[in-house]
């Protein structure tokens, strides 16, 4: 009998629900809901559209956004940590979704851990010997997910490093918007970043041109994340995924300012940093294969 499997990509501005195949995570069904209700109100109205699912699902995977705990030894395991994201500070994620589904396996990671995983296993990856990849997602905030030895990097906790901090252009005055940090990566160039710098929404940046110096300012900084990534965890490979990533002049900017800080050290091919390129989105497929792996263990733990 064919088996079926739930995803909730759990973004921050919306949530990418989707039923797929066990076998070969082929997407049969997808929708997406607005994060503009409570917390409470947006995963209920996942886990209806996921129980109302043609093919009923015995499992499901989420890649939610951060902070998040996610050691499972810790009595918060699933639940958001202090976020400016109004609601969801502390919010339980992972219990809400195991008590409206009690009896099949869940299993949570950040978005961007299952992206990078997305990426390593039927993107980039895929076909090849690679254990490792980071994975840099530049929108309405820019986060990492981190790839070693073939699973996601989970340490005291997940990876931060869309908020580390990076040497400033020397004629870039804008102070920066985190409110934890200001003028970390995410403070400078996330799209939130971007639409402040110039007075814009964020929905506006698509018309920016290619020729605005800000795009270089980007660049400046996603290449330094990107050197930082390689001189501290050395993956195998670095994508861009995101909505500012789509830009087409980006990708050669941060190539260029990445070598740049790398000043001939150590050798890189030059498709070491590439830009997402999977279909269904990093994402979606990321939150499928935590489904998968959750329906596999809970598989080997009854034989």
């Amino acid at each position: 009998m064919e088996e079926f499997i739930g995803g909730i990509e759990a973004g921050g501005t919306t949530f990418a629900l989707s039923v797929a195949r066990a076998a070969d995570l082929t997407i049969v069904d997808r929708i997406s809901i607005p994060t503009t209700a409570s917390p409470d109100e947006i995963l209920l109205k996942s886990a209806q559209w996921l129980k109302s699912a043609k093919n009923p699902i015995c499992a499901i995977g989420v890649a939610c956004f951060g902070p998040i705990c996610l050691n499972k030894e810790n009595v918060r395991y699933g639940q958001i940590e202090e976020t400016p994201k109004q609601g969801w500070s502390h919010f339980d994620v992972l219990g809400f979704l195991q008590r409206q589904f009690p009896n099949i396996p869940i299993e949570i990671d950040t978005d961007v851990n299952g992206a990078a995983l997305a990426e390593l296993h039927y993107g980039v990856g895929k076909g090849k010997k690679m254990g490792s990849i980071a994975y840099i997602t530049i929108g309405t905030g820019i986060g990492v997910g981190i790839c070693i030895g073939g699973a996601s990097h989970i340490g005291r906790s997940h990876s931060e490093a869309g908020h580390s901090q990076v040497k400033r252009h020397e004629c870039d005055t804008f102070p920066g918007i985190c409110p934890f940090h200001k003028d970390c990566v995410e403070g400078l160039a996330s799209a939130t970043a971007l639409a402040a710098r110039l007075s814009i929404h964020e929905s506006a940046l698509k018309l920016v041109p290619d020729s605005d110096r800000v795009w270089e300012l980007v660049a400046y900084y996603i290449g330094q994340l990107c050197a930082n990534l390689s001189l501290i965890l050395s993956p195998e490979s670095i994508v861009l995924g995101g909505g500012v990533s789509k830009r087409a002049v980006l990708l050669e900017l941060v190539r260029h300012n990445f070598q740049q800080v790398i000043n001939c050290y150590m050798q890189f091919p030059s498709d070491y940093i590439q830009v997402s390129g999977l279909k269904n989105g990093a994402g979606v497929i990321g939150s499928q294969y935590l489904a998968a792996r959750a329906l596999l263990n809970r598989k080997l733990l009854t034989q």
